[in-house]
């Protein structure tokens, strides 16, 4: 996606995060979603902006133990493979 911003909210066990366009400063997300569970066993949920779910499973192919950083590579591998124009 183009002209867009990535806005993450990091806490003790989940990354939630909000993918807003530079266009239109006054719209809600484009996507929004969370990585919860973080330090046991990681799962991962997206929603568009109408609130369709666009994915939403377990991070079984990453270490439960994996921290904020590993997530937060994998958040970014997540949009540029599903959300790239």
């Amino acid at each position: 996606m183009t002209d867009t911003i990535l806005v993450l909210n990091s806490g003790s066990s989940s990354i939630k995060f909000g993918l807003y366009s530079l266009n239109d400063a006054t719209a809600g997300p484009l996507v929004r979603g969370k990585i919860a569970g973080i330090g046991r066993a990681p799962d991962f949920t997206a929603r568009d902006n109408a609130g369709q779910l666009l994915a939403e499973h377990a991070l079984q192919d990453i270490e439960a133990t994996a921290g904020h950083g590993e997530l937060t590579h994998r958040l970014l591998s997540w949009c540029q493979q599903n959300l790239d124009d």
